[in-house]
């Protein structure tokens, strides 16, 4: 228990004051397991759970515990729990395998490394995930292995899942984000590859959640940004801003997504596969006629050129095999230089890649001398928290958004200005 108690001092997890109590805790799930506990303190013995294995001890001790302490109790041991669970798993779960039989050889066969990813792409295509999303889940995936030290995959289980998650979330300090995003990567893995359903991840140490409101522009700090972009980047700001869009639903605009006579833009396919209408404002729709028209220049030379259609998205291109070469389906913001698709391999024409409009709003912050470290999805927080500001309901604030919980959008009341009930600080009245 002393080594325990130098693990927690050394990560920093727990308070100095907190630590006998999570000591104490663990005393007490130790005796609970080993069934050694009077049937007087928790209401039932240890031994009559551990047929059913550590995740069931765990939950089990806890929800007896449940009945003679306080809820904040109950968290506080669920946490120490937790961080004992990883304790003592992670230095097991990373040794090298045991030998095995010539049984294993045969799954180790059919599941290895060397073939993983080209099934792990297959499948991920056939649900149709998008391109970034495949990178991603193979990223976490190299991650996976080299963290087990390239064991075999028939040696993995759920619990070598959770004790990487929590890994992350202690040793490595990822945000609650990061580690949600490793667990649906992984996830994916695991049932559709692996063949190995997750159930329970009561042991899992989460990240931490922190509580923090959106950072925000003003309108004056916006127009000395959109002062030191020019071109294609300033339209493009102006659009995401005026709309309130995110910069990959930006980027994959189409043309015919563009409806000037209703000065609305139609976003297909947003987070979550959601269509939403949003608004295209007056500023930037005069300023997208003329860019349309020099779009219109380089869609019709691509034809005479002979080059291929630009992609459709899912089956479309089965149904419809000649719309990629329709000016409807071309991309509002298209790349000057044609690329290979990495789903076909044809050599065709993409958008505008996200790190060419990252780059130059950067440097146009920096250059404006607005200190907020602000980016483009600031502009989206910034097209929120202005519209609520201006008296909007949050229904047609979430509508515009595109946000499946009204919760979500309550967040953009917190940063708009105040003094809306006029309401005086007591400082002025001294």
């Amino acid at each position: 228990m002393q080594s325990f108690a130098e693990f927690l001092r050394e990560k920093g997890r727990v308070d100095s004051r907190r630590l006998p109590h999570y000591l104490r805790w663990v005393r007490m799930y130790q005796d609970f397991v080993a069934g050694q506990t009077n049937d007087k303190v928790y209401g039932i013995r240890g031994d009559a759970l551990a047929a059913y294995g550590e995740s069931r001890q765990f939950t089990g001790f806890l929800s007896v515990m449940g009945r003679n302490y306080q809820d904040w109790q109950v968290r506080q041991a669920r946490h120490a729990l937790r961080l004992y669970w990883y304790y003592n798993g992670v230095g097991q779960r990373r040794q090298p395998p045991p030998v095995h039989g010539p049984e294993h050889a045969s799954l180790a066969a059919r599941v290895n490394w060397d073939t993983l990813e080209e099934k792990l792409i297959r499948l991920i295509r056939l649900r149709h995930l998008a391109y970034s999303t495949e990178k991603t889940y193979l990223s976490w995936v190299r991650r996976f292995r080299a963290f087990f030290l390239d064991r075999e995959l028939g040696d993995l289980s759920g619990d070598d899942l959770k004790c990487f998650l929590s890994h992350l979330a202690l040793e490595r300090n990822v945000s609650a984000a990061t580690q949600k995003q490793a667990f649906n990567a992984l996830l994916f893995l695991f049932r559709n590859v692996l063949d190995v359903q997750i159930t329970d991840l009561e042991t899992v140490i989460s990240s931490r959640v922190p509580k923090r409101l959106p950072l925000v522009l003003t309108q004056n700090e916006i127009r000395m940004i959109f002062s030191h972009i020019s071109g294609t980047h300033v339209l493009m700001a102006q659009v995401i801003y005026g709309g309130g869009l995110r910069l990959g639903e930006c980027l994959r605009l189409r043309v015919k997504d563009v409806d000037f006579s209703r000065n609305c833009i139609i976003v297909l396919s947003g987070k979550g596969a959601k269509d939403r209408e949003t608004l295209l404002a007056a500023t930037a729709a005069s300023s997208l006629s003329v860019h349309l028209s020099q779009v219109r220049a380089l869609f019709d030379r691509d034809r005479r050129s002979a080059v291929a259609g630009v992609s459709l998205p899912q089956a479309l291109v089965r149904k419809y095999p000649n719309a990629g070469k329709d000016w409807g389906w071309f991309w509002v913001f298209p790349s000057a230089k044609l690329s290979i698709d990495p789903h076909s391999g044809i050599v065709r024409r993409h958008h505008l890649y996200p790190t060419t409009l990252q780059k130059a709003f950067h440097q146009a912050v920096v250059r404006s001398g607005v200190v907020k470290p602000a980016s483009l999805h600031t502009l989206r927080h910034s097209f929120a928290t202005h519209l609520v500001e201006k008296g909007y309901d949050v229904r047609t604030v979430q509508e515009l958004l595109g946000h499946a919980d009204v919760s979500t959008t309550m967040i953009y009341t917190h940063v708009a200005k105040k003094n809306k009930l006029g309401v005086e600080s007591p400082l002025d009245s001294l």
